[in-house]
């Protein structure tokens, strides 16, 4: 899935509104003489525009947009976490403002930033201190599109410093993947004896990744981890998406999955069918990087799992995409 959101940060005369179109050229609303913050914005990329995990379309989402202290990243009290939303399943959206408007005068040129994520999340308190507004994460339960969008967090990589308050626009703020993506691709092979049917309902667990216990800073766009306590019999039947593949010219079960970028150990694949154990002849993996998709295609030999792997870039597209 492609997704770089380029937005456009300028003022409005009446209603503070995030404003999403496809990329057609046009010009969009007047923003002159305004004395709220509005926002405006456009897909691009090989694939836009995208939802955030799979298909064409938005879906009634919403974002976080907050505002930080002159040079420096600690929040804005009164305009902290702000939520914007939409109605929108379409390729076009019109995000509005929920509750407080955000006011022009009360930022300075040059020394305020915006920072934007999504999925918005309600602040928690115990998740938050002075310069930082925390996202618990649990990517362990995620086998439905509605569970991965949860987790499958955007974010601004920068925080864009407001020199536009006085030009009224600013142009190149691009929301990216903060998470990693997990596709294993088992291949059924007539020719040993493997069918489709052996491998749908085969039990394929990966290990060596941390799922429960995950804080996301929108703040300092950082990861922490109340514990570190790896899983190494974590289900992807069970908490993934699964997808059945089934042409002339192919015949596969696909596992897709997100997860919090981190470093890992013992990454491996072990898959149980008919009673017999299989298991990839080394880890699948060292560090997931953040935005990456990592994309492992499963044959099966006699005594083990041949696996060949391809690492690609979230925003420019990886080598499958499961549908569901």
């Amino acid at each position: 899935m492609t997704l770089k959101h380029i937005l456009t940060f300028s003022s409005a005369i009446a209603l503070s509104t995030l404003y999403l179109c496809s990329c057609t050229g046009e010009d969009g609303p007047d923003f002159t003489d305004s004395r709220e913050l509005q926002i405006s914005g456009t897909f691009v990329g090989e694939r836009a525009p995208q939802s955030r995990v799979n298909g064409s379309l938005w879906e009634a989402d919403t974002i976080g947009v907050y505002i930080t202290a002159p040079f420096s990243y600690a929040i804005v009290k009164d305009y902290q976490n702000l939520p914007y939303y939409t109605t929108s399943t379409g390729t076009t959206a019109f995000f509005t403002k929920i509750g407080k408007a955000i006011a022009v005068s009360d930022l300075t040129a040059g020394s305020n930033s915006i920072i934007a994520y999504a999925p918005y999340t309600p602040n928690d308190p115990s998740r938050i201190d002075n310069s930082s507004v925390g996202i618990a994460i649990n990517t362990r339960k995620q086998n439905t599109r509605e569970l991965q969008r949860k987790i499958d967090i955007v974010r601004v990589q920068k925080g864009i410093q407001a020199d536009w308050i006085s030009s009224g626009k600013i142009d190149g703020l691009v929301f990216e993947h903060q998470m990693s993506k997990i596709v294993v691709k088992i291949k059924a092979d007539p020719a040993t004896g493997i069918t489709l049917d052996d491998i749908a309902n085969a039990e394929c667990t990966l290990g060596g990744i941390v799922h429960n216990g995950i804080n996301f800073s929108t703040t300092w766009n950082s990861f922490n981890f109340d514990n570190w306590a790896p899983i190494n019999d974590w289900s992807l039947k069970d908490n993934t998406i699964q997808q059945i593949i089934d042409n002339e010219t192919e015949q596969a079960v696909v596992y897709t999955a997100i997860v919090a970028t981190q470093p890992t150990s013992g990454t491996y694949l072990t898959l149980t069918i008919n009673g017999k154990s299989y298991q990839s002849n080394g880890p699948l993996f060292g560090y997931l990087y953040r935005g990456n998709v990592y994309t492992y295609t499963v044959t099966i030999k006699p005594s083990e799992l041949s696996v060949t792997a391809t690492i690609k870039d979230w925003n420019d597209g990886g080598e499958y995409f499961a549908e569901q």
